[in-house]
């Protein structure tokens, strides 16, 4: 998923390192805006943190859109790997970018409206579809 540059900013600007934490898991515990978790069976989720990721390269230049999507892009480098261990998959070769390509249609059904129901929505409030 293409990342927004807001962590890369904050340790850019207060010199403080980033720790990578990576999940995976969760999603079976519970379901998306569901208010009950799934605890029987127990599930396993695995967390990892990694190493600090190295943003020397970044450090003291202008925070313009390309050092900062710069430093993003190694944060999630980082991460992206920690994934791939975890999964044991190879993770795709280009992030996904939801501005560009879209939500994913799970449900594969919209509403009226257009939204995939069960959220709150932006134009009629709460959508159940």
């Amino acid at each position: 998923m293409l990342a927004r540059t807001g962590a890369a900013r904050m340790a850019l600007e207060h010199d403080v390192p980033v720790v990578p934490i990576a999940q995976w898991g969760a999603q079976h515990l519970l379901d998306p805006y569901g208010k009950r978790p799934h605890l029987i069976p127990p599930k396993k989720v695995i967390v990892r943190a990694g190493a600090p990721v190295d943003l020397e390269e970044f450090r003291g230049r202008d925070l313009d859109i390309e050092t900062l999507r710069g430093a993003t892009d190694r944060i999630m480098g980082s991460l992206t790997g920690m994934l791939e261990d975890i999964r044991g998959e190879k993770a795709p070769a280009k992030p996904w970018d939801m501005r560009r390509e879209g939500a994913a249609d799970d449900a594969g059904r919209r509403s009226r409206h257009g939204c995939l129901g069960h959220h709150v929505c932006r134009r009629v409030g709460r959508c159940w579809n």
